[in-house]
């Protein structure tokens, strides 16, 4: 897999605090690459340039041409983990042969099949809908490969006066999530 675009996208471990932990283990669905990158950061994947992958078949929901990933769930058995959201998830998905294994913009959801290898949006508003599935391309290797910048991340119009307090820089130079 190669990772020049998804390094660009400037990658950052992301936790929320959880209590859960789960046992399941879906990583053999999953190619050895994509369980290397996600090992190597633990919780969740965000990204400080935010990250798009851009659609090449019309997606209902999408009106920019690309959807934007959040964030990538990481190695760990909590609710930052791959497998506590793949679990976690066939609750609301009609069909367990597709697996999370990212967060789109309001809740959706990025998958791979389990039997293809196949990644898809899944639109989480119409569980139900035969329509709830879309294809992105036919590998997570690929996926990741094509991520890009987030082109409304970059945005800081109207930001140039805004000042940041000293102990806020001091809390964030000392946060354990940095």
């Amino acid at each position: 897999m190669k990772l020049d675009n998804f390094k660009q996208l400037h990658p950052y471990l992301f936790c929320r605090e959880s209590a859960k932990v789960v046992d399941y283990d879906y990583y053999s669905f999953f190619p050895k690459d994509y369980i290397s990158l996600i090992q190597s950061y633990q919780g969740m994947i965000a990204f400080e340039n935010g990250a798009v992958f851009r659609i090449k078949s019309k997606i209902p929901v999408i009106t920019k041409g690309y959807i934007t990933i959040d964030y990538l769930y990481g190695d760990s058995k909590d609710e930052n983990g791959l497998n506590y959201n793949i679990f976690d998830t066939f609750d609301i998905m009609p069909d367990d042969n597709f697996l999370t294994f990212g967060e789109c913009f309001g809740g959706n959801k990025v998958c791979v099949h389990k039997n293809t290898g196949n990644v898809y949006f899944f639109w989480h508003e119409e569980p139900s809908d035969d329509e709830c599935y879309y294809y992105l391309t036919s590998s997570i290797d690929i996926f990741i490969e094509s991520l890009e910048p987030d082109p409304e991340e970059g945005n800081t119009q109207g930001l140039s006066d805004v000042t940041v307090s000293q102990s806020l820089l001091e809390l964030i130079k000392n946060s354990k999530y940095k």
